[in-house]
């Protein structure tokens, strides 16, 4: 994670349903000069911090706060109207 955060300027938090790896799959490879990392909530939470004190990046902690169900981090340099 970490690695992403220092390579790519905008991080997104994308919760989905339902979806299908063949949905998936299109959607990466259409935004392939981005990065989209899947994983146990709380183990990519911590790789943000807890709070501000511990933050790997100022206010990153506020990221890990918004992992809640079935959800992505979308990792990009793209502009947000781009996104």
């Amino acid at each position: 994670v970490h690695l992403f955060m220092k390579k790519f300027k905008n991080v997104y938090v994308l919760t989905f349903e339902n979806m299908t790896t063949n949905n998936f799959k299109a959607f990466k490879e259409e935004l392939n000069d981005s990065k989209f990392l899947m994983g146990k909530n709380k183990v990519m939470a911590v790789a943000f911090g807890t709070d501000e004190e511990n933050s790997f990046m100022p206010n990153y902690y506020r990221v890990g706060e918004l992992l809640k169900g079935h959800c992505a981090l979308f990792f990009t340099n793209r502009k947000p109207d781009e996104v």
